[in-house]
């Protein structure tokens, strides 16, 4: 459905889901982090339908991707 809309939504979108990407591998968070990780995996798919349009806002989604996943990671993996 996303891939659809006009770019200024698909924009709106795409920092919506970098903004929850960031917080998800944060502590400021209010779910574990196995609800975090599949959350993440599932914002991904959102985000993918709305790159391409922000070169910036690509890269800094993937960071934050990268970054929250390796968190979240380790996280289960101590528990």
């Amino acid at each position: 459905h996303i891939k659809t809309e006009n770019s200024e939504v698909r924009l709106i979108k795409l920092a919506d889901q970098i903004f929850h990407t960031k917080m998800a591998g944060t502590s400021h968070r209010s779910f574990d982090a196995k609800t975090c990780l599949e959350y993440i995996e599932g914002a991904r798919l959102i985000a993918n339908n709305c790159k391409r349009i922000s070169p910036k806002l690509d890269q800094l989604y993937d960071e934050y991707y990268e970054s929250s996943k390796k968190q979240l990671l380790s996280e289960i993996a101590a528990v």
